[in-house]
């Protein structure tokens, strides 16, 4: 399916998550609020890009939860001590195509370690930094690393070998992307609230 199709198809599953089912869940404590679709531009539009990364500091601890196979996004998890979870999800129950993510990080100082995939394999790394490459469908896939606690990281992702329309969930003060719905830079860069 061409990717025009492909924006098509993921603006119309927006749509219909939206008003039917939750595809992001955002858990700050016990208890839990979900959220619809992506409400930013379709795979399809070219978003306007700034001229360098915008940084974004991710509350400590919060968790967020994708719905493999029914939307594309990558999700962004810090935890206290430096411990970050990435992950990606794609829409292929509704395109009947896999998606194709390049996940780079980068870190601002220091090294990131103790990195494995979502199932617990160890990842390589050069030089300290991590440049993933995974084709996903109705799984989601990830990524968990440690780096200097309070540091700065720079997240770098491809979706089928496009860096536009990429779209990043995270959680700032308590809500999806900190009430942001308009698009973000791709790369990103990302900061722990508290160490």
């Amino acid at each position: 399916m061409p990717l025009r199709s492909r924006a098509l198809s993921a603006t119309l599953t927006t749509l219909a998550l939206a008003l039917s089912t939750t595809a992001c869940v955002i858990e700050t404590s016990s208890s839990s609020s979900g959220y619809g679709g992506y409400d930013g531009p379709d795979r399809g539009e070219t978003p306007r890009s700034n001229p360098s990364p915008v940084l974004i500091e991710v509350d400590t601890n919060a968790k967020l939860e994708a719905d493999p196979g029914a939307g594309v996004g990558v999700f962004i998890e810090y935890g206290t001590g430096g411990k970050w979870h990435i992950f990606w999800a794609c829409d292929t129950n509704e395109t009947g195509r896999p998606c194709d993510y390049q996940v780079k990080v980068r870190p601002s100082q220091g090294k990131l370690t103790s990195v494995v995939d979502d199932g617990g394999r160890a990842l390589p790394t050069t030089g300290g930094e991590i440049s993933l490459r995974r084709v996903t469908s109705t799984k989601k896939d990830g990524m968990r690393f440690d780096g200097d606690p309070g540091a700065v990281i720079t997240l770098e992702v491809t979706l089928d070998g496009r860096t536009e329309n990429v779209f990043f969930f995270f959680v700032q003060n308590g809500t999806r992307n900190g009430g942001y719905e308009g698009a973000l830079t791709n790369p990103i860069k990302l900061q722990g609230k508290t160490p």
